[in-house]
C-alpha cells in the first residue's frame, strides 16, 4: 500500500507540472507557493485527524500542491530574482535547505513523534506548512513593496 500511495502522490505531481505554466500564469511564484502551504495545512491536519486509508488515499493527492506546486514555484521565483551568474548557487543552497537539513531534522523527530502522538504526529507537519506560509507571504509583501 506504501508503495501505491507514493505511485499516486507521483501522479499528482505529474500532473501539476504538466499543468505548471498555467499555473505560474494565474497564481504567479509566490501564489503557488502559498497554494503548497494552504494544502499542506489541510493535508497534514485531516491526515492527523481522519484515520483510514481511503483518507489516506484522498489526501495523498495533495501531494501535487505541498511539493509539487511549493517547489516549481519557489524555482521559479528564484529564476526570476537571482541573478543568472548565482543561479546554480542558489538552486543549490533551496535544494540542500528544503530537501536536504529540513527533511533531515524532520526525519530525525518523526519517529518520536509518532510513538508519542500516534497519527496525531501529522498535525506537526501541519505546523511546519503554516510556518511555510507565512514565510510565502511574508515573502509577497516584502516583493510588493520592493515593486511599489
Amino acid at each position: 500500500m506504501i508503495g501505491v500511495l507514493w505511485a499516486e502522490g507521483v501522479v499528482a505531481e505529474i500532473v501539476l507540472f504538466w499543468l505548471g505554466s498555467r499555473l505560474l500564469r494565474g497564481l504567479g511564484p509566490l501564489g503557488l507557493m502559498m497554494t503548497g502551504g494552504v494544502a499542506g495545512i489541510v493535508r497534514w491536519g485531516l491526515m492527523g485527524l481522519v484515520p483510514g486509508l481511503a483518507a489516506a488515499f484522498a489526501l495523498n493527492l495533495l501531494h501535487a500542491l505541498t511539493f509539487g506546486a511549493t517547489h516549481l514555484g519557489a524555482m521559479n521565483y528564484l529564476s526570476r530574482t537571482v541573478p543568472p551568474d548565482a543561479a546554480a548557487s542558489a538552486q543549490a543552497l533551496y535544494s540542500g535547505a528544503s530537501s536536504g537539513i529540513g527533511s533531515g531534522l524532520v526525519m530525525l523527530g518523526a519517529g518520536a513523534l509518532y510513538a508519542e502522538f500516534g497519527g496525531r504526529a501529522y498535525l506537526f507537519m501541519t505546523a511546519l506548512s503554516a510556518l511555510g506560509l507565512l514565510g510565502a507571504m511574508r515573502l509577497a509583501k516584502s516583493a510588493s513593496r520592493s515593486a511599489a
